[in-house]
């Protein structure tokens, strides 16, 4: 692509590189369109005698003809790909779900003169309709050079996807005093009750127990045998340490616990576990919160059927720091 100014005699069929305003600022062209007699007619009604264009060369891909190929290399399952649209596509989802990215395909995406593309946080819940990548071609072509190395940097499959929910149906386990009794339980309630339903699962039982490890254990065997795909469980006071009653109480349930505390503020006191392919998740006291926290980082993606390990819950430090609270 041969880009600068050429006098208007030699403007025809090139492409308007920026937009032409009339003395009182009112946009005239918009940069991008390809010039036709009209549109030089229109120019030089301002005086001007040259325009800067943009020349494609053998092999150019337009801007859009790229974003589209981009876009088509670029998305996986559950996303929808809008037509193309000054020089940008957009993938939505098409059902909520967890977005996944291929970083390095993504890297070596954006290190392509002329490509970006961005997506959410990888990992994050994205609610359906909701853009979970964007691509942007920057010049008004690319060279053929481009759009063979973004096939290499996409091979290997979907660069980005959208998983939906799988696991529908949780279990709600909260130890302490009886509800009756404990705001503080009542408070979690509730609040675990929307953290829930704000990714589209249910509570579909909710347990009250008091803090002794074996009573904690038979009401999670129950509700493992009764089909429950993910527990929460939840206390008046935080897991305090390994060996607390709810970690107790865990294993007295056959729970194998992942790992107890996260690189995450606010959620540092939050336990994983499994019961057989069941998650277990030891709530931190902030959940009753209204800010986010390491149970958002990890809810969603144990809804859509992802088997954490101590490993991904150690990464979460990096962009681990969700708020920034008055004091600490």
């Amino acid at each position: 692509m041969r880009f600068g100014p050429v006098p208007l005699h030699q403007a025809e069929g090139r492409v308007l590189a920026h937009n032409v305003m009339a003395p009182d600022g009112r946009r005239l062209l918009r940069k991008g369109r390809r010039l036709d007699e009209d549109a030089l007619a229109t120019i030089r009604t301002t005086g001007m005698s040259e325009v800067w264009v943009a020349q494609l060369e053998a092999g150019d891909v337009h801007e859009d003809e790229a974003a589209a190929a981009i876009a088509g290399l670029l998305g996986g399952p559950g996303l929808d790909v809008s037509p193309p649209h000054q020089a940008r596509v957009n993938l939505t989802a098409a059902q909520s779900g967890v977005v996944r990215v291929r970083i390095e395909a993504l890297l070596a995406l954006n290190r392509i003169a002329g490509v970006t593309v961005a997506t959410p946080p990888p990992d994050r819940w994205v609610e359906k309709g909701a853009r979970a990548a964007t691509v942007k071609i920057l010049p008004y072509a690319l060279p053929a050079a481009a759009m063979e190395a973004a096939v290499a940097a996409a091979r290997g499959g979907a660069v980005v996807r959208v998983d939906p929910l799988l696991r529908e149906e949780v279990a709600l386990i909260l130890v302490g005093a009886p509800i009756a009794e404990s705001p503080r339980l009542q408070s979690m309630l509730e609040a675990i009750r929307q953290r829930v339903a704000r990714y589209e699962a249910s509570v579909r039982w909710v347990d009250r127990v008091p803090p002794r490890p074996r009573g904690i254990g038979q009401v999670l065997t129950a509700r493992l045998a009764e089909g429950a795909k993910v527990v929460v469980v939840a206390g008046e006071t935080a897991i305090m340490d390994p060996d607390d009653i709810i970690p107790r109480g865990l294993r007295e349930g056959g729970v194998q616990v992942e790992r107890y505390g996260v690189p995450v503020d606010p959620g540092h006191l939050l336990l994983l576990g499994y019961g057989g392919e069941v998650p277990i998740l030891g709530a931190p006291g902030c959940i009753q919160g209204s800010l986010p926290d390491a149970v958002d980082l990890l809810l969603p993606r144990l809804l859509v059927g992802e088997r954490l390990t101590s490993s991904d819950l150690v990464a979460l430090g990096a962009g681990g720091l969700l708020a920034s609270p008055r004091r600490r």
